[in-house]
């Protein structure tokens, strides 16, 4: 994260030696990636050492890689029916031991692993999540088919983690590297539990640049 002068906010990512990519409006969800405006709020903030308004980057905060020349894809990598812990039921505001489902989902750009994201449904909820979402390559137009038009994200936590095995096969880094783990809730428009994510970045391919 860098914090430089200037009067707007600017974001850009960077994919291995490639030059910088500007975020703006229009094009894909941020959340294609794993991360949601009031995510990217949050990372703002922390590296302005002030509240940044989530309003202010507008309703579609959004990636333009493919615009900007860059080969952009995600893919749904696995997915599971299985319980869900303790933790996992107090964020989903359900029973431990219900039945979630788990979608292991990977972008990337100009073939570079940007993002490992795990999110979990209620699978009672959601039947069929994953196969949804591996026909829409979207979380918005999955929750949409289910009829879930506006969600908002609840909490929002960010973290560093050192890259486990798992993680540095899939986003083809070596083990004990340094990632960006953001873990987030969203809710429904009536306040109800509806995802909960963990999403990991490696952390020299994404830079957030604050010009103000």
């Amino acid at each position: 994260l860098e914090a430089v002068g200037g009067g707007e906010v600017a974001v850009r990512v960077v994919v291995g030696d490639q030059p910088a990519t500007v975020l703006g409006h229009g094009g894909q969800d941020l959340a294609d990636l794993g991360v949601g405006r009031l995510e990217l709020a949050a990372h703002l903030t922390a590296a302005v050492g002030e509240p940044v308004l989530a309003g202010v980057l507008g309703e579609g905060v959004a990636h333009h890689l493919g615009g900007a020349g860059h080969a952009v894809s995600g893919r749904l990598v696995s997915s599971a029916i299985e319980e869900c812990n303790a933790e996992l039921a107090k964020s989903l505001k359900i029973k431990a031991g219900t039945q979630v489902a788990r979608l292991e989902k990977l972008r990337h750009a100009d073939r570079v692993p940007l993002c490992a994201s795990t999110t979990w449904l209620d699978a009672a909820r959601f039947p069929g999540a994953a196969s949804v979402y591996a026909s829409t390559n979207s979380i918005t137009r999955m929750l949409t088919k289910f009829g879930v038009k506006n969600y908002s994200r609840k909490s929002t936590r960010v973290t560093a983690a050192i890259a486990e095995a798992s993680d540095a096969a899939m986003l083809r880094v070596a083990i004990g590297r340094p990632l960006l783990v953001v873990e987030s809730v969203d809710i429904d428009g009536e306040g109800i539990p509806i995802l909960t994510s963990r999403s990991r970045f490696a952390a020299d391919r994404l830079e957030l640049v604050i010009e103000t």
